[in-house]
């Protein structure tokens, strides 16, 4: 990109109203850019002729832009106050230049293709600042006298390299001085690229403009910028006491391709299953809209800690639009509105069409899951439709505690143990798996007197917490759903001694119960549902067994059977002590405690003190639970 360009894109902001990066200073117009005069006027309203500042200011501003990546306009300039406020604002509105603080200063950084819309402001994130202010620092402790003695020993041993090998064939050891030598070369190349101020890696040659298309083949090798972000006194935010941050922006088509690429977006996250579902047609007419520059709903992200986004609402279109640019599939012959793309792969549109996709900027917001509001985003999760099913409490538990936890759980929801003692009656979809399994997990990782609080939701959310502290990694785990995935590591030893006792209590539930597993009359039909409470009863305790008393709980199994569902016939109170004296002075048992306000702490702890004593009785076993997380602990 020359200067000449530059200057293009900043006529294009006349009329403009150009909010300044502080807050504190009035916003001023572009009047007028005159290429005769070598001029640009500003003004403080859209009418008025305004002053006129020369041009060879912005271009001191953009020589020092590219030649670094980033720029003060003050030093750039030699000047401050007014003589940097005006060129510094018209900067800071275009699409590829966004704008941060370091050292108490403004700061423009130049990125490497559009990443906001032309004439609004953009601020550096968080985490992309971290990431500027590294590289500025690297950047500012290079020495170029080091650096040129390193290369002209270099240059010395390849001259004398390549002169023997003109002079003859190569010699294995000139081959490998002439490698060595590369190899050094490489590393200072690395070196100096560490300290070149810049979001992106791909070192896009600003001289010749490189369209983005021509990238993709080696898109690999390119480092791609974060999104667009404001910090909490910027507009865009919705931002209180009490609730939790949301900011509001637009970035393109290009960016989220990208981000996707360097796996910055979650595109198919674990709260999310079968993400591609979209038929080429329905993808298609997506890309028609694009193309006709129709706008599409709003996207919702959530961002983590780590400045990754998972996909709240968009999945769909994100998918389809990066399946197309990538060359997954061609447009439908079935489209109406423009007939001529019918058959068409993205590179086979002609450059106009490939830029209006890859410059089309999407509504989006983007929520904020780190500001300790948890309560809060939960229930922004639950207002927001995803293609007009809202997504599941699992599936919101899940995106707000992603990691191990949800691996290890969609891990062993697709396991046979899991599905043979079920019946397969629990289906993948929403979830319902993965939250079932989390139910016997939470007690078997916490134990049930860790419950304190009557909040359900907020224990198995604390369960995965915990579980996330340890780390796992599985092996084909792109099959973990259809149960042929294994966990290959395993440091902390937590999720293979989980796995063997969960897959104990689910075979031996299977082996006592047969159909009956987790039903609550012994006249239940395969078509009548599991009851969750008893499912973590069950599992929790029967986990806990060792092999003797595994065998001892199969040779009691009538005892078990019969006493159980006796309890479950009619209110037998006399198998616990309730911890509260209303409930206490009532005729409330064990069938109460697995049927109503099952997640109240006294309900808990009645229900499996009630369980533990139905074993005892039965079996002669006084199964004392050990929560898991004192056996096993792990440090992230």
């Amino acid at each position: 990109m020359q200067f000449k360009d530059v200057l293009s894109d900043i006529e294009k902001l006349v009329g403009k109203e150009l909010q300044s990066i502080n807050p504190k200073t009035a916003p001023i117009f572009l009047t007028e850019v005159d290429h005769e005069l070598q001029k640009y006027f500003v003004a403080a309203t859209p009418n008025a002729k305004g002053f006129a500042r020369a041009f060879r200011e912005l271009e001191d501003i953009w020589k020092e832009l590219t030649l670094k990546g980033f720029s003060n306009v003050d030093q750039a300039l030699f000047g401050g106050g007014t003589s940097r406020n005006q060129p510094e604002t018209v900067f800071a509105h275009l699409p590829y230049i966004q704008h941060f603080k370091y050292q108490k200063r403004k700061h423009l950084l130049l990125r490497g293709c559009d990443v906001h819309e032309l004439g609004k402001l953009s601020e550096l994130t968080a985490s992309e600042l971290r990431s500027v202010t590294i590289k500025i620092r690297a950047s500012n402790e290079l020495s170029n006298r080091i650096i040129m003695d390193s290369l002209s020993q270099i240059s010395g041993k390849l001259r004398s390299s390549l002169d023997t090998i003109l002079v003859k064939y190569p010699s294995d050891a000139n081959v490998k001085a002439f490698e060595k030598s590369f190899l050094e070369l490489g590393i200072i190349e690395n070196t100096i690229r560490s300290g070149v101020v810049s979001l992106e890696a791909e070192n896009v040659n600003l001289a010749q403009n490189e369209p983005l298309s021509n990238l993709m083949p080696s898109i690999n090798d390119i480092d791609g910028g974060d999104y667009v972000g404001f910090e909490s006194d910027d507009e865009g935010y919705v931002a209180a006491v009490g609730k939790p941050r949301i900011r509001q922006y637009t970035p393109t088509i290009s960016l989220i391709f990208d981000r996707l690429i360097h796996n910055e977006i979650e595109l198919q996250p674990d709260f999310q299953r079968k993400d591609r579902i979209w038929d080429d047609t329905k993808k298609s007419r997506l890309i028609e809209s694009i193309l006709m520059e129709l706008p599409l709903p709003v996207f919702y992200f959530g961002e983590k800690r780590d400045g990754t986004w998972i996909v709240i609402d968009g999945v769909q279109r994100i998918t389809s639009v990066y399946d197309y640019i990538r060359g997954m599939f061609k447009l439908s012959n079935k489209l109406e509105a423009r007939t001529e793309f019918r058959g068409v792969a993205f590179k086979e549109l002609d450059r106009t069409h490939q830029r209006r996709i890859l410059e089309y900027a999407v509504t989006s917001h983007l929520i904020d899951m780190t500001t300790g509001h948890e309560d809060l985003v939960v229930e922004l999760f639950h207002r927001i439709n995803t293609y007009g099913v809202k997504l599941s409490t699992q599936e919101i538990r899940s995106a707000l505690n992603q990691g191990s936890s949800v691996t290890f759980l969609r891990y062993i929801a697709a396991t046979f143990e899991f599905k043979s003692v079920t019946n397969l009656r629990i289906k993948p979809e929403r979830q319902k798996d993965m939250e079932l399994c989390l139910s016997a997990v939470a007690f078997i990782i916490l134990g049930y007197k860790e419950y304190k609080k009557d909040s359900y939701d907020k224990y198995l959310s604390d369960s995965m917490i915990e579980i996330n502290k340890c780390k796992i990694k599985l092996s084909n785990d792109d099959k973990v759903d259809q149960g042929e995935a294994i966990i290959s590591e395993d440091p902390g030893g937590l999720f293979k001694e989980l796995e063997h006792r969960i897959k104990k209590a689910f075979s031996l539930a299977e082996f006592i119960f047969g159909d009956l597993a987790f039903k609550k009359s012994i006249d239940a039909k395969a078509k009548d549902p599991i009851s969750k409470p008893l499912f973590e009863l069950i599992i929790s305790y029967f986990s806990q067994l060792s092999s003797d008393e595994v065998e001892i709980v199969k040779s009691k199994r009538e005892n078990l059977l019969k006493l159980l569902y006796a309890s479950m016939n009619e209110e037998v109170t006399e198998l616990a002590t309730w911890n509260s004296d209303r409930y206490a002075g009532s005729d409330r048992g064990f069938l109460y405690s697995i049927s109503t306000s099952t997640g109240k702490n006294v309900t808990v702890k009645y229900r499996f003190e009630a369980f533990r004593e139905i074993l005892k009785q039965s079996t002669g076993l006084d199964i004392k639970q050990v929560p898991l997380k004192e056996i096993i602990q792990c440090q992230l």
